[in-house]
């Protein structure tokens, strides 16, 4: 049965909610209106500016719900108005950030799939991207102490396979190692480190060997227990996965790396779901059996690849045929969405 999702106001056959910007203007105007309740939520002590819910007690610095993604939207938001408070704030939570990041780093946080400290939304590899962004802006002596920390960091739990490749939680997933390597990527952006560079090259070598053949495509997806569902998406998938090889890719101008990310990408287009315009790709796929025994799908939430689609469409400007039909449009109703077949798998009722 199709689950319903009240956060995400989606029910089978009503349309899907959505409002229209007018004007360009409309985004900042609606970007400041969500900086104004932020600040309502606003404190700060010696140490920098941080932001709690009423009656939360932890301070939460991750990126996914925490002060590393408030920071990133401050630092933004100072690039799109060029106010100089929103820089200020930026720069006080960030610095505060430098100072507590190990204590996201102290303990195991075992959630699917594996230790999550490793990954980028609610691991040290995503508040180290932000102090990344961060430390190109300011310079901060101590960010970037912070960050040579979380390299190190990272280098010290590493575990190796067979063949000299790293990984954390033996999974690509963004979320997971993958995340890992997002942030040295971005940290190689602002330091010539010979080491990290190794490191983010043989955590992506792993990663390269993970993927499994689906017909003419290469699949990263990692079927969650006990259902085996799973989710081809950014955060938790094959399109995330083929994120990271790309950066990989971007690293070391070996174009193994390209090649997987594009063939990654050709197995997510079997997962396109066509609609009146454009696709739709689930967000998530589920099951009422382990996946070596699905006939049945499900998809009550959706989301488009399209970061993952332009980023290697970006590095491969001749290959238009591969992105042919990729972008992504909402369906004016919700009742003309169509269930995509699973390959390797026979759907036997929607």
């Amino acid at each position: 049965m199709t689950k319903q999702y009240d956060y995400a106001s989606f029910y089978p056959g009503q349309p899907f909610p959505y409002e229209q910007a007018e004007t360009p203007s409309d985004y900042l105007e609606t970007a400041l209106a969500a900086e104004r309740y932020i600040a309502s939520k606003q404190l700060e002590d010696d140490d920098g500016v941080y932001w709690q819910e009423d009656g939360q007690s932890a301070y939460d610095i991750s990126l996914f719900k925490g002060a590393s993604g408030i920071a990133f939207f401050y630092l933004e938001l100072h690039k799109a108005t060029g106010e100089q408070r929103f820089a200020d704030i930026a720069r006080s939570a960030v610095l505060r950030i430098s100072r507590f990041w190990r204590n996201a780093a102290d303990k195991p946080v075992i959630l699917f799939p594996g230790d999550i400290r490793f990954g980028l939304q609610l691991g040290v590899p995503g508040e180290g991207s932000i102090l990344a962004l961060a430390y190109k802006a300011f310079k901060e002596p101590e960010i970037e102490r912070a960050l040579r920390d979380i390299v190190a960091f990272l280098a010290e739990n590493a575990k190796r396979d067979n063949e000299g490749g790293a990984y954390w939680n033996d999974n690509g997933l963004p979320i997971s190692d993958g995340g890992a390597v997002l942030f040295l990527a971005r940290f190689l952006g602002i330091s010539d480190d010979a080491d990290a560079k190794k490191l983010a090259v043989d955590a992506g070598e792993h990663i390269l060997r993970s993927g499994r053949e689906v017909g003419a495509g290469l699949s990263f997806d990692k079927p969650e227990p006990p259902a085996g569902d799973f989710g081809p998406n950014l955060e938790t998938g094959t399109a995330g996965v083929a994120f990271v090889l790309e950066h990989v890719y971007r690293l070391t101008g070996d174009k193994k790396y390209l090649e997987a990310a594009e063939k990654a990408v050709t197995y997510l287009k079997t997962l396109l779901v066509p609609q009146e315009k454009g696709h739709l790709l689930p967000v998530r796929i589920e099951h009422d059996e382990p996946i070596s025994k699905v006939t049945r799908t499900s998809t009550p939430r959706w989301a488009t690849m399209i970061q993952t689609m332009a980023s290697c469409r970006a590095t491969t400007p001749n290959r238009s045929a591969i992105w042919a039909n990729a972008a992504a449009r909402s369906a004016p109703d919700a009742s003309t969405i169509r269930l995509p077949r699973i390959p390797g798998t026979t759907r036997t009722s929607t």
